[in-house]
Order: structure tokens, then C-alpha cells, then sequence
């Protein structure tokens, strides 16, 4: 509002004090373009009130400079209300609230409304009114109103309005720029000077627009529409100051008067607006090419575009390197991709015929062969305009040899997708077994401790379970199934850990090495699970150096740069590494590469071909990536890296997990849809003195704790059960029982356990198989933290 104020009454005042000065008309009168933009700048709700400023400044202008008063005066400021005001209004209606007049379109209908419709409504409106107060002819009166209004109005209004939506969104000009455009405007204007000064061409016009049309198409190219319009404004002033001043070829108009200044008028508007015109359309031009060049940019296809005549108007980066195989050369816009090229004639007459087909309208598929490792499918199509009209061509090329390549991957994705689940099904399965083999184990085991030998075959069955359970969990591991308990703990720490038992495994005559480099950072690790990555690694080095040899072991901390994060299919950030190195035979690199594949082994029977292959899915589930490296003689080298974590390491509770807390007198309710697995559980827990009872199916669980077992502590579900699943169970039991404790049981998949709210998280998970000790402990180590709690 204050600044429409200030910049309108600035403008009145000018224009005013000059036709004081000089008498009649002085050809400037910019103040109905500043109230135009102002007002049509305001918000919706605003433009009455920025119009009554103006009308307040124009009030405030002729009585400081003006000659109007009493009717005549109010007539004046009515008609320019009218004007400025009535011409936002019909504007906004027409199109939009904000036209963005340094575009070519709203910038061209902007220009025919003003100058076609509220320009001369208001020249009519006010020229009658002279006619009528003052008797100035009607015709006189309305040119010399509307060529200064329409003149000034089309060459201030895109500037103003540039600058001022510009400032709205906080834009700057920074000094360089703005250094330039300021000598810009010194240079056209000193050049219309000096040639508008030249006595001998006084009368002639044209050289002025050879200087000025240069000079203003620069000026549109480089800096847009609102310099451009200064610049027109700056002509403008220019031979108006020289043709007042009687100079310059409008001096010698046969006409007296405002005659003249009406032909400087006519010719600088007319010049001026046609250049802010041109600027538009090169900006449209040159948004579009950015356009097309910025989508060109953001795809991996090769695509190149050539205008009709042939010449190469936009490309993507990858189209450089096909372009550069195909033709041993760069591709440079403005080039023919047509032109000197090298290559078997067959194929350039093909690629050829192919062009000049799409820009005679006919798609084209043609296979390109280069040289032996480069096949590609390339298309030419024409391109089309908005009426149908062919303006160019379009190719793109397909690497059939990547896309063959790509779909072996995928092929092979969706195998190792199909074996996972078959293992995880497996594994769930065996699972199940060992657990009944293991709880009758332990029920067994109390009746017979005093048999030694019974004893003894009973420990040679959990021993024998205990080994199955380890393959069971690297095919978990591998097929992603396996429940994960991760913790937050020092990576550095984690491996000193570790380390001891890996000398255990080791041959004596092997060097363990242990160090680390750089900050001890955190990661989240399910511990078990690193400990089997530690020792399958190791492992693999002991294998590698059945007659000794060294194993380095080191640690260190890094920001993984864009190209390595690509490689590893990793987003970029910070990563703890974990690099384990021996110095043993190395890997032949046809080995090597498959050396993360399941059931992939060099070790013949010896051998599950699950070891690595474990590592690869414990550590990709864990967020992070494993890479082999390895130089035959000289040895092998597997990296891993691990997402930093951002929280403090979790505190022990090993003591608290594994207290021994006497509740005998707990009630348990225990769901399974199998059987003996319920049958195994609620002997066991029995046994151990809780009071249990058992429930086939989650409905007659929730039937039980809704009815006679109301003081029910602990449901033991299985996970997996058919109609509804442990978790969907822990729900409907909380809703009965909010202060119910859970333990879970599971021997398949965690996918039923992630993204659990809050309240829907279990009290703790069991994995399948387990000694019916574990149970027990676990039971009696929730109830005990529920009284704790």
C-alpha cells in the first residue's frame, strides 16, 4: 500500500512538473501504468484498497504540481480511478491474478487488452470529458491520451511487474549482473544519442534502429523481458529529452506542438514493445529448450533430437557414449548426426535412410552393430508439433546386450526369491520337529537323571538338534526369514568380542591380526547373527590356509562417496566397515563371482555352499552391503559395510534375561495350532510348577482369558497359526487384558513382527527350536520384569 503510494505519486509528480514546465503534452506519463500494475499485483481483497492509495497520490500530485481544482479535478481522478482500477479488474477477469507478462502468450493478450480495449475506453472517457470542460477537440484530445497511456503502459508494465513479483519471492540481482545491465543501458543509450545527434541524418530514423535493435535483442536474449523493457523506456526518454530539446530527426516534424512528440512517441512504442515482445518469445524459447534438455538430462535412454534441418537441437548424456561408439565421434549441438562419420558403409547407409525416413514422417527400428560388445536397437521417429507438422526427429537406443544382461539378473533374482522361500518353508518345518525333539528331550531327561547312559544318549540327541538348528538358521539367514534382535553396540567393540572365539577356530599356526582405524562408530547388529557372519568368514580363511597363515582383522569408519554407493547399491552416508583379509591361495575371478551364491561351493561334500551366501542376507537385511575382492597367490579379501547408527549404545540386560525369578504360582495359557508342539510346551511349563492351560486355536484362547482365565499372566502364541496370526492374537488378548504379557514363539519369519505399534509389541520372542529350560527362563524372566515393573 505505501509502496504504491510513494511510487504512483513519484510518477504523477514527474509528469506533471514536465508538462508545467514545457506546456502541453510532454509524451510521459507514467504513472497510469505504475497504478495498472500495482493494483493488479495486489491480492484478492486488496486491489480496492491499493487503488484508493493511488487515488490519494494522484489527489496529492495535483496539488503539489498540477493546475486542476475543484470539478475539473475530481472529474480527473475519477477518470483514472475508472481507468486504473476498471483496466486491473477487466485484466484479472481475463487472465488471471498474475499473467506472468515475461512470458510471450500472457504477454501478447495483455498488450491487445491494453491496447485495444482499456487504454482507449479511458482515452474516450477522458477526451470527451476535455471536450465537454474545456473544449479541446475530441479527436486531439484522445490521441494525445492515449498513444503517452498505451506507449508507457506497455513498456513499464513488464518491468514493473517482473521486478515486482520478483521481489515477492525474495529474488536478488547480484552486483555482477547488475553491473552488466546497467553498462548495457549506458551503451544503447549513448549509441541513440550520438546517431540521433548526427546533423546529416537528422531526418532519417533508420540508423537509430539499427543501433537500438541490436543492442535490445542482447539485452531480450541475455537478461529477459522487464531489462528489455527498461531498455525501451530508456530509448524512449532518450529522443524525447533530444526532440524537446530540438535535436535529432523529430525536430524537423512539419507539425508543431505535440505533433512531433507524438511521432517520437509512435515510433519509440512501437519499436520498444515489438522488442519486449521478441524477449518474450526468446525466454519461451529458451525455457523450452531448457525444458526439453533438463527431461534429457534425468533419463538413462540414449535420445538424441534433431530440428528438420537436421541438426542436433538436444541429446541425453547418455546418448554421448552410444554416439561416440557408433559414429568415433561427440555429439555437439548444432552438429549433423549425418555428418562425417566412420564405420562400415552398410551400417551408415542404414543409419542414413533411417533419419532421413523419420523426418519424411516414418518411424524406423534399426539393430546396430558396431563392433563386437555393442548391439543396440535404435528407433528414429519424427516429431510433431501441436497442428501435426513434422519439425524434426527423435532417436533412442536400446543396448540389447544391457537389457539381455538386466534381464539374467532379474531371472536370477526372482531363482533366488523362489529358493529362499523353499528354504525358509524348510527351515520353518524342521523347526517345528526339533522343538517337539528337543521338549520331549528335556521331559525325558528329569525322569531319567539318575541313568547315566540315558543321560548321556539324551545329550548326543540335543547336541545333534543343536547342529541342525545351525544349518536350519543359515537357511533362515539366507532365505531372510530369521527373527533378528538387533542392538545398538561399537562396531570395534563387537569385533574384539568376537575375536577370542575366532582363535578357537582357527588352526594354532594361523595369526590373528585385530585393529581398527578411525572413530569407534555404532552399529545396530542382531549379535548372534555377527557373531555366525564373524565365524563363517573365518571359517572360510581356515580352509583357504589349511596349513596356516595370517587373517587380518580391521575396523574403520568412512562417508561412502557417490560412485562407491552406486556400486554397492547403497544410499549415500556414514558406514562402519568390517574388513576380514588372509593371506592364502586367492580366488580365480571365474570363482569368485559366484562366491555369494547359495549352494555354491568349492569344498565338494564338505561343503553347504551356505556360508557366504548367509553373510550376503544377514548383512543386506541389516541395511548394508558385502563386496569379495581377491588376487590369486597373494590372497582374499571380504569387505562389509554397516550403516552407522545414530543412538547411544543399548545397555546390557543379559543379567536381567537371564535371572532365575520362582512365579510357580502364575497362570499361563499356551496357543499352538500344532499339537505336540502345545503338548511339549504346556507339559514343560507345567513341570516347572506354573499352572497352564492350553488352547488349539486363538479363539479358544481369547474364550479362556475372557472367562475363567481373567487372571491369566502370560499367553505363549506361536506366530504363524491359521485363521489368525500371533500377533492379530496379542491384539484381541491386550483388548481383554491390557496388562497381559506375550511371549511369542516362532520358527519361520519375523515379517509378522516388524512395524508393530507400541502397544502391539510382544514381551519377548522365542525362536524355534528351544531347550525347555529357555522356555522356562523366558517365561519366568517376563513375569519377573513385570513385577520389577
Amino acid at each position: 500500500m505505501a509502496a504504491a503510494f510513494a511510487l504512483y505519486f513519484a510518477a504523477q509528480c514527474a509528469s506533471l512538473a514536465l508538462s508545467a514546465r514545457i506546456g502541453g503534452n510532454p509524451g510521459l506519463w507514467p504513472a497510469g501504468a505504475v497504478g495498472l500494475v500495482m493494483i493488479l499485483c495486489a491480492p484478492d481483497g486488496w486491489r480496492w484498497r491499493v487503488a484508493l492509495g493511488t487515488l490519494v497520490a494522484n489527489f496529492a500530485s495535483h496539488m503539489a504540481f498540477g493546475g486542476l481544482r475543484g470539478a475539473p479535478l475530481a472529474l480527473a481522478l475519477t477518470i483514472r480511478l475508472l481507468g486504473d482500477w476498471g483496466g486491473a479488474e477487466v485484466l484479472v477477469r481475463a487472465l488471471g491474478t498474475r499473467p506472468h507478462l515475461d512470458r510471450s502468450g500472457p504477454l501478447l493478450r495483455f498488450s491487445a487488452l491494453v491496447g485495444l480495449a482499456i487504454t482507449p475506453a479511458t482515452a474516450l472517457i477522458g477526451s470527451a470529458a476535455l471536450a465537454i470542460t474545456s473544449g479541446t477537440p475530441f479527436l486531439a484530445g484522445w490521441v494525445r491520451w492515449y498513444i503517452p497511456e498505451v506507449v508507457m503502459t506497455l513498456l513499464l508494465a513488464p518491468a514493473l511487474w517482473v521486478g515486482i513479483t520478483s521481489v515477492g519471492r525474495g529474488g536478488r540481482t547480484p552486483w555482477r549482473r547488475a553491473a552488466e545491465q546497467s553498462l548495457a543501458l549506458l551503451v544503447l543509450v549513448g549509441g541513440v544519442a550520438a546517431v540521433a545527434l548526427q546533423p546529416t541524418i537528422a531526418g532519417v530514423t533508420l540508423p537509430i534502429s539499427l543501433i537500438v535493435i541490436p543492442v535490445m535483442i542482447v539485452i531480450g536474449f541475455r537478461y529477459g523481458v522487464a531489462m528489455t523493457a527498461w531498455a525501451a523506456v530508456a530509448t524512449f526518454v532518450t529522443l524525447l529529452v533530444i526532440t524537446l530539446n530540438e535535436a535529432g530527426p523529430f525536430a524537423v516534424s512539419r507539425a508543431a506542438g505535440f505533433s512531433r512528440l507524438v511521432a517520437v512517441e509512435l515510433y519509440a512504442g512501437t519499436l520498444g514493445v515489438s522488442m519486449v515482445l521478441l524477449a518474450a518469445v526468446l525466454r519461451d524459447l529458451r525455457a523450452a529448450a531448457a525444458r526439453l534438455q533438463s527431461f534429457l538430462e534425468t533419463v538413462d535412454s540414449p535420445i538424441i533430437v534433431v530440428d528438420s534441418d537436421r541438426r542436433i537441437v538436444g541429446f541425453s548424456p547418455a546418448a554421448q557414449t552410444v554416439f561416440e561408439r557408433t559414429q568415433g565421434e561427440r555429439v555437439t549441438f548444432g552438429s549433423d548426426p549425418l555428418g562425417p562419420t566412420r564405420g562400415p558403409p552398410e551400417l551408415l547407409h542404414r543409419r542414413a535412410m533411417a533419419w532421413l525416413g523419420a523426418l519424411s514422417g516414418e518411424s524406423q527400428v534399426v539393430i546396430l552393430e558396431p563392433d563386437e560388445s555393442t548391439r543396440l536397437e535404435m528407433r528414429y521417429e519424427p516429431m510433431l508439433n501441436a497442428s501435426g507438422e513434422i519439425v524434426g526427429a527423435v532417436a533412442s537406443a536400446t543396448d540389447l546386450l544391457r537389457r539381455e544382461h538386466e534381464e539374467g539378473v532379474r531371472a536370477r533374482a526372482e531363482r533366488l526369491e523362489a529358493i529362499g522361500r523353499l528354504a525358509g518353508g524348510i527351515a520353518h518345518d524342521v523347526n517345528n520337529l526339533q522343538t517337539i525333539v528337543l521338549g520331549e528331550s528335556y521331559l525325558l531327561r528329569q525322569s531319567v537323571s539318575s541313568m547315566p547312559e540315558a543321560t548321556e544318549s539324551l545329550d548326543a540327541i540335543d547336541e545333534t538338534v543343536d547342529r541342525t538348528k545351525r544349518l536350519t538358521t543359515q537357511l533362515l539367514a539366507f532365505s531372510k526369514a530369521q527373527v533378528m534382535a538387533p542392538r545398538v553396540v561399537p562396531l570395534c567393540a563387537q569385533v574384539d568380542a568376537v575375536a577370542a572365539l575366532l582363535r578357537r577356530v582357527v588352526e594354532e599356526d594361523t595369526v590373528i591380526d585385530v585393529s581398527h582405524r578411525g572413530e569407534p562408530w555404532n552399529v545396530a547388529v542382531d549379535i548372534g547373527q555377527f557373531e555366525q557372519i564373524m565365524l563363517n568368514l573365518a571359517t572360510n580363511a581356515r580352509d583357504a590356509m589349511p596349513a596356516g597363515g595370517h587373517l587380518w582383522i580391521e575396523t574403520a569408519s568412512l562417508r561412502l562417496p557417490t560412485r562407491e554407493a552406486t556400486r554397492l547399491e547403497l544410499p549415500e552416508g556414514e558406514y562402519a566397515t568390517l574388513t576380514v583379509r588372509d593371506n592364502g591361495p586367492g580366488i580365480a575371478p571365474d570363482v569368485l563371482r559366484n562366491v555369494f551364491e547359495p549352494f555354491f561351493t568349492t569344498k565338494g561334500p564338505l561343503g553347504t555352499g551356505l556360508g557366504l551366501a548367509t553373510v550376503h542376507a544377514i548383512v543386506r537385511k541389516l541395511g548394508g552391503a558385502v563386496d569379495a575382492t581377491s588376487v590369486v597367490g597373494t590372497g582374499t579379501t571380504f569387505s562389509l559395510w554397516f550403516p552407522r547408527a545414530s543412538h547411544a549404545p543399548d545397555t546390557d540386560t543379559s543379567a536381567a534375561a537371564g535371572a532365575s525369578v520362582s512365579h510357580d504360582a502364575a497362570r499361563v495359557v499356551v496357543c499352538d495350532d500344532d499339537p505336540a508342539i502345545r503338548r511339549i510346551v504346556t507339559r514343560t511349563l507345567s513341570g516347572a510348577g506354573f499352572i497352564v492351560h492350553d488352547a488349539p486355536t486363538p479363539a479358544e484362547a481369547l474364550a479362556w482369558l475372557a472367562g475363567d482365565g481373567r487372571d491369566t499372566a502370560v499367553l505363549v502364541s506361536d506366530v504363524v497359526m491359521p485363521g489368525m496370526s500371533g500377533v492379530e492374537l496379542l491384539r484381541a488378548a491386550r483388548e481383554l487384558k491390557p496388562n497381559l504379557h506375550v511371549l511369542l514363539m516362532t520358527g519361520y519369519s519375523e515379517n509378522d513382527l516388524l512395524d508393530l505399534r507400541e502397544g502391539d509389541r510382544p514381551d519377548g520372542v522365542l525362536p524355534k527350536p528351544f531347550h525347555g529350560a529357555d522356555l522356562i527362563a523366558r517365561v519366568r524372566t517376563i513375569l519377573a520384569l513385570r513385577s520389577q515393573g
